[in-house]
């Protein structure tokens, strides 16, 4: 656990303890006057606000670690690294949505995670959740991997219809909306092929990072699967 993890564990111990409870006869003891007012302060609990970017930062590490865990995730991260988003309820811009600052990158044949998820630490992935998120409200998360024929056709196995969209960085957000009025919703998969500088990307989304990070590794598995049976292919 980190510090976070750690105070989020033993406010849930306390909470148990003073709804009402032992912590709140002992403190009626120390303060009689508080004795028949039924003082509920210590058990509000937490700020709604603060509860939701908890719960958020929380699902991106976990899935930060559920991809670290991924076989043959690390052939599928680019050249400019993987990450891994997700935004509050209602996110206004970036600085609502968490990532892994630095990016996730393959080292060596294992997946590097260089630091713990934090607000407005993406560019590139936050565009397209924010896009997802305008189209769809439950779209709140996505990562981005190689993209992959082979993987694509695992997804299409799956009934998921990958969505090709425009390579160029330009108004990403905006084109990316656009493809998303156009076909009526917010795939699971949505592709592009790159383009000078620019390097094929592959986005799956989900309701929550942890949901977009295990549909990963499930695409991952069966591309695997196809690629070694000789049914399909492999080409970015």
């Amino acid at each position: 656990m980190d510090g976070y993890d750690a105070l989020s564990e033993l406010l849930s111990l306390v909470r148990s303890l003073e709804d009402r409870g032992p912590i709140c006869k002992l403190h009626e003891e120390e303060m009689p006057a508080l004795r028949g007012l039924g003082c509920d302060l210590c058990v509000r609990g937490l700020d709604p606000d603060v509860r939701a970017e908890r719960d958020v930062l929380a699902n991106v590490r976990t899935a930060a670690r559920t991809l670290a865990s991924v076989p043959g995730m690390a052939a599928a991260v680019p050249n400019v690294g993987t990450n891994v988003g997700m935004s509050l309820p209602v996110p206004a811009d970036e600085t609502d949505v968490a990532a892994v600052p630095g990016r996730i990158y393959a080292m060596g044949g294992r997946i590097e995670i260089p630091a713990n998820p934090e607000f407005g630490a993406s560019k590139h992935v936050a565009t397209a959740v924010l896009a997802a998120n305008d189209a769809d409200p439950d779209v709140r998360a996505a990562v981005n991997v190689a993209t992959d024929d082979a993987l694509l056709a695992a997804a299409r196995e799956r009934g998921i219809d990958p969505l090709e969209f425009d390579a160029d960085y330009e108004d990403r957000g905006e084109h990316l909306g656009d493809r998303f009025a156009d076909r009526g919703a917010v795939p699971a998969v949505a592709y592009h092929r790159g383009a000078f500088g620019i390097e094929p990307v592959t986005y799956v989304f989900g309701s929550t990072a942890v949901e977009a990070a295990e549909l990963v590794g499930e695409l991952l598995a069966a591309r695997s699967t196809s690629v070694a049976d000789g049914s399909t292919y492999s080409s970015s």
